[in-house]
């Protein structure tokens, strides 16, 4: 697969397991994976140079998507409504019509909203990547 491919199944697979397993996700705020797992950040630094994104934005994707996928694990999983599947599941369609057209028009469940979530984090870490100093910051 392509990369960014690669880092939605890698998202997704992370997030079932949170879902699968409920009671590990307030593990995340006291051992990150990249202090667990050095060897998958590795190798995920490999993958990117591979598939020839510019280093540069290696540690920018490498955190960026942990700090999302930790943020998804503990919003959605140590919420005590989570379903599973369902966003904004608690919208009011006679207060809150608008938000509730938008839920609806955006045909996403819980899962599908975080692959369109990690594709746009990764389209703005590497937007403009062509033009020199364009994301120095």
């Amino acid at each position: 697969p392509d990369w960014p491919d690669h880092f939605v199944a890698l998202a997704t697979s992370f997030r079932r397991s949170f879902v699968r397993y409920q009671n590990t996700a307030p593990l995340l705020l006291h051992y990150r994976p990249r202090d667990l797992l050095p060897g998958g950040y590795e190798a995920a630094a490999q993958f990117l140079h591979r598939s020839g994104v510019p280093v540069a934005f290696h540690i920018r994707i490498l955190d960026g998507m942990e700090t999302l996928l930790i943020g998804t694990a503990i919003c959605e999983i140590m919420n005590p409504f989570f379903d599973g599947g369902t966003i904004f599941r608690n919208v009011d369609l006679t207060t809150q019509s608008a938000l509730a057209a938008a839920v609806e028009a955006s045909g996403l469940s819980a899962e599908g909203l975080l692959e369109v979530k990690v594709r746009a984090f990764l389209a703005g870490v590497t937007a403009g990547y062509c033009k020199p100093n364009a994301m120095r910051y």
